[in-house]
């Protein structure tokens, strides 16, 4: 499969989630599992999902952030 790269700085204090939605027209985001509560450092984070690119080819991906 495809693994799929990410990086994102967050910011220090926060927490985020990552979510994933494959239909940005209903609106709808699922926690991508494992990939929850991760928190704020400041810093650099890379994420390796694996066989991500694969198993959604059209999903779209944000980060929540909140305290």
């Amino acid at each position: 499969g495809s693994n799929l790269q990410l990086s994102f700085t967050n910011r220090y204090g926060f927490a985020c989630d990552l979510q994933v939605s494959t239909n940005l027209a209903t609106g709808s985001w699922t926690n991508v599992p494992g990939h929850e509560g991760m928190s704020g450092t400041g810093a650099r984070t890379n994420l390796t999902l694996t066989n991500g690119a694969s198993a959604n080819p059209s999903a779209f991906y944000r980060l929540v952030e909140y305290r």
